[in-house]
């Protein structure tokens, strides 16, 4: 199946995805790429990968030992502000590789580089796993298993979604891409992507390679390729437009991070104030699982809300309606909407369960 494979970045991600690839096939070649000495190390002295460049001056430092058209797929394990950079200023090295993809939490700015700079070797992906945690020496390789990858593919000419109505019910049915499940297509929506071609379904990926010619794929397209890279880890495929992605992801994971920023800093604020009385004794532990997102990093996350901004400001509208709803119910003391809200609420999260 996939004989080498190169990762650009080996930071928390980076260093977790080559852990998670050693552990499947120690016989895979893991090439490690970073800026940082000491994620190299680590990774090293785990045996997360085989060879690693250092690359603090520069991409012109790789030694001629490594070549990038060996490798089957090259992972771009770096923050989005970094990849879209990377992409602009490293064409030359990235047109290389067979396949390049990436782990970016926003993907329309970053397909839309790669399609500006040339790069048609590139597929987006987003794995949706991560970590408050940062740095090599945190990895997690058993991060992506049973978690869901979002692979991107244009949607077609009538691709649409829904917005849930401002000041209405919370969340409206947004469902949004084709699935693939042991890599068979089901669509789920009317959002325009086209479903695999047809001599990919009914296979698993151990089917999409030839036993003859050394393993060499018979995939149908990079897309089918990427999505079977995840397949690969354990992880339930998804794809969808960028677009798509992105208006779901400042939902989802974007505005998650905001609320929790904003509740830590309510919280602690509160507590800060009083510390005479003790008032850390009265944070109990559900106030730290739902907080624990907010010790996240301030880079990272600046950036991504920055570059997903329209979206998340559009979340951030209808949260404050719903916040604003339980304030309206409470000021009123209206004790049966308050329990219907509630109750409504707490019937659909279960549907996640």
């Amino acid at each position: 199946m996939f004989k080498e494979i190169t990762i650009i970045g080996l930071g928390f991600m980076g260093a977790s995805l080559a852990g998670a690839l050693k552990s499947l096939k120690a016989d895979i070649v893991v090439n490690g790429l970073d800026v940082e000495q000491k994620n190299i190390d680590f990774c090293l002295k785990n045996n997360f990968v085989d060879r690693a460049v250092l690359l603090n001056q520069g991409i012109n430092n790789i030694h001629s030992a490594y070549n990038p058209k060996q490798s089957d797929i090259a992972v771009l394990c770096i923050p989005p502000k970094i990849i879209l950079k990377f992409l602009s200023v490293h064409k030359n090295f990235l047109s290389k590789f067979q396949l390049i993809t990436d782990i970016g939490s926003i993907k329309k700015e970053i397909v839309s580089t790669a399609k500006k700079t040339g790069l048609n070797n590139f597929i987006g992906s987003h794995p949706m796993c991560g970590s408050d945690k940062t740095g090599a020496e945190n990895a997690d390789i058993n991060m992506f298993l049973g978690k869901i990858c979002i692979v991107i593919k244009e949607a077609g000419a009538n691709g649409t979604y829904n917005v849930p109505a401002k000041n209405g019910d919370i969340a409206g049915d947004a469902s949004g891409a084709d699935k693939f499940y042991n890599l068979n297509t089901v669509n789920t929506d009317n959002t325009g992507i086209n479903s695999a071609d047809g001599s990919f379904n009914n296979k698993t990926c151990a089917d999409i390679y030839n036993a003859e010619g050394g393993g060499s794929f018979f995939l149908q397209n990079l897309f089918e390729k990427t999505a079977c890279f995840w397949k690969t880890l354990g992880m339930e495929i998804v794809c969808a437009d960028a677009g798509f992605h992105d208006y779901m992801v400042g939902y989802s994971s974007h505005l998650p991070h905001v609320v929790s920023f904003c509740l830590s800093k309510t919280v602690l604020d509160a507590a800060d104030a009083n510390q005479s009385l003790n008032s850390l004794k009265y944070i109990a532990s559900g106030f730290k699982d739902t907080t624990r997102i907010a010790a996240s990093s301030e880079n990272i996350w600046t950036d991504i809300f920055l570059l997903n901004r329209d979206n998340l400001i559009s979340s951030l509208d209808n949260y404050i309606d719903n916040l604003y709803k339980f304030k309206v119910f409470l000021e009123n003391n209206d004790e049966d909407a308050l329990n219907t809200l509630i109750a409504k609420i707490s019937k659909q999260r279960k549907t996640l369960s």
